[in-house]
């Protein structure tokens, strides 16, 4: 059986030594306080230093292909979708 598990969950990893020999690495969920971007797969993720944000472009939903961009504020933990695919022009993205 195929299927596919699409996931909308942001987790923070950590990992700290406790002696030199073993590493201990932790996640924490992530809660956001607003509606995230659709399910997906193939999307690109990328980080903006310069404004503390997650950038989530275009991907793939069990019924289309998604061409927009989010941003994920790591300061107040919000989605917030910055462009849909009517609003991209040829050469200007």
């Amino acid at each position: 059986m195929n299927f596919l598990l699409y996931l909308n969950l942001l987790f923070s990893y950590a990992s700290s030594n406790s002696d030199k020999d073993s590493k201990i690495i932790s996640a924490s969920f992530i809660p956001s306080t607003k509606s995230p971007p659709s399910q997906r797969i193939f999307s690109v993720l990328s980080y903006s230093p310069t404004k503390n944000s997650l950038l989530v472009f275009s991907g793939f939903t069990v019924q289309e292909n998604q061409n927009d961009l989010w941003t994920f504020s790591l300061d107040t933990f919000t989605w917030t979708i910055q462009r849909s695919f009517s609003q991209f022009s040829p050469g200007k993205i």
